[in-house]
């Protein structure tokens, strides 16, 4: 997002949250819980993104 000069108060890169996301699921067969921690478009200098697994 910031890549493309967007700028907000909040992570704001759904569509790669939901590609992980989506690629967790089909490698570990089960829904896994993924958040954006820090974003570009916030000023952070890269986008970081925590994973839980069930029992995490």
């Amino acid at each position: 997002a910031a890549a493309c000069g967007q700028a907000d108060d909040e992570p704001i890169c759904y569509v790669t949250l939901g590609i992980i996301q989506g690629a967790l699921f089909w490698a570990v067969g089960r829904e896994v819980d993924v958040e954006e921690v820090a974003c570009k478009a916030t000023g952070a200098p890269a986008c970081e993104f925590k994973i839980k697994f069930g029992g995490d």
